[in-house]
C-alpha cells in the first residue's frame, strides 16, 4: 500500500526535522498547530496538557534528536539538536511570556 502526502503536510515528519535544523521555530509551531487541529482531544481539562505533550513526544521520538523528559516543576520537554538545545514549556490559554517567565523562575 502506498500513501502520498503533500510536501508541506504536518504529517510528514521530515518537515519537523527541517524546521529544527533551520531553527524555523515559527514554522515548527505552525506545523504542530496544524497537526493538533486534526486530532481529537479530551474535554476533561486534566488530560488536555498530557495529551498535547504525548503527541509532541511521539513526533520528537521519530527524530534522531535526544529527547529528555524532565521532572515536575521543570520544562515540559527538552530537545537536544546539533547546534541548539530547545526547551519547551507547554501552556494552554496563556502567553509565551508566561511560559518563558516560568522557565526563568524555575532555572
Amino acid at each position: 500500500m502506498y500513501f502520498h502526502r503533500e510536501n508541506d503536510s504536518p504529517l510528514d515528519i521530515s518537515n519537523y526535522t527541517r524546521d529544527i535544523e533551520n531553527t524555523n521555530l515559527d514554522g515548527l509551531k505552525d506545523r504542530f498547530i496544524e497537526l493538533f487541529v486534526r486530532l481529537p482531544y479530551s474535554e476533561d481539562e486534566k488530560y488536555v496538557k498530557r495529551d498535547f505533550q504525548n503527541g509532541i513526544y511521539i513526533v520528537f521520538m521519530c527524530w534522531d534528536y535526544i529527547l529528555i523528559h524532565t521532572y515536575k516543576e521543570r520544562a515540559d520537554c527538552v530537545v537536544e539538536a546539533d547546534e541548539y538545545i530547545y526547551l519547551f514549556e507547554f501552556k494552554r490559554e496563556k502567553t509565551a511570556d508566561e511560559a518563558l517567565d516560568q522557565i526563568k523562575d524555575k532555572g
